[in-house]
């Protein structure tokens, strides 16, 4: 992922402001007395109803999000466990009763999302529906969701921040600067929260630069730690595992990371390649 020219200018300071979600409490270090409440029981059959095959969907940004959602829905500490955000409530109580919410005026946290994975998921005559999505998004956003500051940071990275991204408005460099600042406040929040995905990029990010070269390779370690040992990440962050893997194999001296660490990082990073190659021919007989 290259990123923008005028970005980079402002990057080294943004750099300094990544490292606050290391001293604070991720959802796993996050003692509470709440016990998870059962999500509804919703059919197969009542799900494609609503939302076809679009919740299979390919996009990062879309995937990414339903991620975030069930991981923050599936965590003991999660400051949002009583809010009834996802799939399975928008099918209980149906697309109608969230859309008359909305209407309504109910301003909850639930309303915005679930609202937005009605417009980003289902088939429907809603025009400019995705920018409505991202103004719900944006105001869970700020009302403290932290899946939805992930969809935010991810949106801004890959359509402002990025070379290839999808603005067609060229952005003045305090415009920049501005974009730049909001993005890394909210990865820095989700990777409070321990979301992998958050960290990986901020890893990445820190990386890039010489003078937080190690600090990169510390969060990249932790990020691939917390994919290893959470089993609800599967095989979903493979492909940012393998990129960090390869990252601290063959510049992970640079950061103090001893030969034997690194060693152990390229078992991992072949046993990570061995298992996509194995996906991916279990993939191609099956369409045979």
């Amino acid at each position: 992922m290259k990123l923008l020219k005028p970005f980079s200018l402002f990057f080294s300071a943004l750099l300094l402001t990544a490292n606050v979600y290391s001293a604070q409490p991720s959802m796993d270090d996050n003692k509470t007395d709440i016990e998870l409440k059962p999500t509804p029981q919703v059919t197969e059959e009542s799900v494609q109803g609503i939302f076809g095959n679009n919740l299979e969907t390919k996009d990062p940004l879309l995937s990414g999000l339903l991620l975030a959602i069930a991981i923050d829905h599936t965590s003991k500490g999660s400051p949002h466990i009583n809010e009834e955000i996802g799939i399975p409530y928008i099918v209980e109580r149906t697309p109608l009763y969230w859309g008359k919410e909305l209407k309504e005026g109910n301003e909850d946290i639930d309303v915005f999302v679930n609202n937005a994975l009605l417009l980003l998921f289902t088939e429907h005559s809603i025009s400019d529906s995705n920018k409505v999505a991202d103004h719900l998004l944006n105001k869970a956003a700020n009302k403290g969701y932290w899946p939805a500051e992930f969809y935010i940071a991810e949106r801004n990275l890959l359509t402002h921040l990025v070379q290839g991204g999808g603005s067609n408005h060229r952005l003045l460099p305090d415009e920049i600067k501005f974009i730049a600042d909001e993005t890394m406040d909210r990865y820095n929040t989700c990777a409070s929260m321990g979301f992998p995905i958050c960290k990986f990029r901020i890893g990445f990010w820190l990386s890039s630069a010489e003078s937080t070269f190690a600090n990169g390779i510390s969060v990249l370690r932790d990020a691939i730690g917390t994919t290893l040992n959470d089993r609800r990440y599967k095989d979903s962050l493979d492909t940012a595992v393998i990129m960090a893997a390869t990252l601290i194999v063959e510049k992970g001296a640079k950061a103090g990371i001893d030969k034997l660490m690194r060693d152990e990082y390229q078992k991992l990073l072949e046993s990570k390649i061995g298992e996509a190659e194995s996906r991916h021919t279990q993939t191609e007989s099956r369409r045979l």
